[in-house]
């Protein structure tokens, strides 16, 4: 069985990171004003903290300090409802230290949000990730189409496209799951998107060994 790569940054992220994080700020400050969190002068500190304790949290997601990336998660997360932009920060933390159940419940948390097309993409990366990761571990059939159930929705939009497409592709070599229409649809995805590199040098290595020709 080929295992997953429990990686959550593996993947290739459109545009630079510090692009990304300020346009994460611009959507979690306007999503807390049309939320009508921010009722009155009075809760603007709250709000200011939770928008410091995200971008801290990013940061140390960056950096590799995924437990003080999740403190901040949690600290953000705790002030508030639930809020889309946490739950993602909170979810790929918690793939990093491979506590996948709770990437899970942070994931159904924030898909209970409005949230925009990328970002539940991003939200359901994370799940497919999770329950990819889970199926491995503990063979359960449940967990192996709840992951390509996530993962599949996951390539459709948001920055995971190309790792949902090559997780895709090694799931249909996980198990008894063998499906060479769906390896060859995944595959060509990754290389449609990314012709160079880990993730094309991955799928043509899964096409190599099944004995599909792309």
């Amino acid at each position: 069985m080929v295992e997953p790569d429990a990686s959550p940054r593996g993947d290739r992220t459109v545009g630079s990171a510090r692009g990304a994080r300020s346009g994460r700020w611009c959507r979690l400050l306007g999503a807390l004003v049309l939320g009508g969190l921010v009722a009155s002068c009075g809760d603007e500190r709250p709000l200011e903290e939770r928008i410091d304790h995200l971008a801290l949290g990013d940061a140390e997601f960056d950096g590799g300090n995924y437990e003080q990336a999740l403190f901040h998660a949690r600290s953000a997360w705790d002030r508030e409802t639930p809020d889309p932009e946490v739950a993602y920060l909170a979810a790929r933390t918690s793939l990093a230290l491979e506590r996948h159940r709770d990437a899970i419940e942070f994931v159904e948390a924030g898909l209970t949000a409005d949230v925009s097309s990328g970002l539940r993409a991003d939200l359901e990366w994370a799940q497919g990730r999770a329950y990819a990761a889970l199926y491995y571990e503990l063979q359960r059939e449940a967990d192996w189409g709840a992951a390509s159930a996530a993962l599949e929705r996951a390539t459709r939009d948001g920055r995971h496209r190309v790792d949902a497409a090559c997780m895709l592709a090694i799931l249909q070599g996980m198990g008894g799951h063998r499906d060479d229409a769906r390896l060859l649809k995944f595959g060509r995805m990754v290389l449609e998107l990314e012709p160079q590199g880990e993730y094309a040098d991955r799928v043509r290595a899964l096409f190599e060994a099944q004995g599909v020709k792309p």
